[in-house]
């Protein structure tokens, strides 16, 4: 091979490689967003079980004070 066939060789292996690595990125981005959105369904089901525990106590403390009545 001379010079300018090792360096044509270089280049398109340079274009391969960016065209790897915005593949790799991507990938990465669409699996961080996937994590964030499972992180965040998880924040709003604990905050739901709060609100659930939260709701179940009013409403026992209401019916106490029905049957008091």
């Amino acid at each position: 091979m001379d010079k300018l066939t090792k360096l044509e060789h270089l280049r398109s292996a340079s274009l391969e490689t960016k065209d790897l690595i915005g593949q790799v990125a991507s990938a990465a981005a669409a699996a961080i967003e996937e994590l964030a959105d499972k992180k965040q369904d998880a924040a709003s089901a604990i905050s739901m079980d709060k609100v659930n525990t939260a709701i179940r106590e009013a409403v026992g403390t209401i019916e106490t004070a029905l049957s008091e009545v």
